[in-house]
């Protein structure tokens, strides 16, 4: 929350003028990292496993994404998605369940996951100024991960996988300014989501430089994450997934 309040504060303190409105379409890569764990059952077939200490999963292939955004005088709207591969290769220390399947403790197990994140965001600027504004997020979030876990039970090679699609609403603030004309272009948000004991949160922030005045680059950051306790969203299900990394992009604006 600190750099929101700190773009806010300066924003406060500049005079008003109506931005241009503009298009824009990138083309990124974002390698994020991706842990967690489940326990319980999804969709009735037992699942209890840590990604990182059970799996040592780790990133494997970044895929490219994509944002067709648009950014007015009183709304901003984007449209994103990406995708990363992950790989992982463990002797087992404990009891790993998957998807009904059950890999004892001395198993050498190989996992795999594929996730694919979509955005579709809504900002409403409630503020602006000449070189900055303020807004409110609403939208749609939403993860699928493409799961795979490979071993031996009871002497037979057994591959196990599920398919698993998390939707998240979006709802939250955000901030952004410009510099050096529109050259230099930069945003921030944070987004928060609270439901029967269950909390998910993002924050991300975003960075843009136009050498040209229709063609420039991209840096951003992305951390979200998710705590969901026994009988809150599900009666039979605990997760806690976290994902974050930092990417780069081209970027055409016109």
């Amino acid at each position: 929350m600190r750099p929101l309040l700190l773009l806010f504060l300066c924003a406060m303190s500049l005079p008003a003028q109506v931005p241009e409105a503009k298009w824009s379409f990138d083309l990124h890569t974002l390698p994020a990292t991706l842990e967690g764990n489940f326990q319980g059952t999804v969709d009735g077939q037992a699942i209890s496993l840590d990604l990182k200490k059970d799996l040592a999963l780790e990133k494997d292939q970044t895929r490219p994404g994509g944002a067709l955004e648009y950014q007015g005088h009183r709304f901003g709207f984007t449209l994103a998605m990406d995708a990363q591969d992950y790989k992982g290769s463990a002797v087992i220390t404990q009891q790993v369940i998957f998807n009904g399947t059950t890999y004892e403790v001395g198993t050498l197990v190989t996992s795999s996951v594929r996730m694919k994140s979509y955005d579709l965001n809504w900002t409403i600027r409630a503020l602006t100024w000449e070189q900055a504004w303020v807004g409110i997020d609403l939208g749609f979030h939403g993860w699928d991960l493409d799961m795979t876990a490979s071993g031996d039970v009871n002497g037979t090679p057994t591959t196990a996988a599920k398919k698993i699609a998390i939707p998240i609403p979006q709802l939250g603030l955000s901030i952004g300014g410009k510099a050096f004309g529109d050259r230099f272009v930069s945003r921030a948000s944070f987004h928060i989501l609270k439901y029967k004991g269950a909390t998910y949160h993002r924050w991300q922030g975003d960075a843009r430089y136009f050498p040209l005045s229709w063609l420039g680059v991209r840096a951003f950051l992305d951390d979200e994450s998710f705590d969901v306790p026994k009988d809150s969203v599900k009666d039979d299900l605990i997760f806690n997934l976290k994902r974050a990394g930092a990417g780069l992009g081209v970027v055409v604006r016109f």
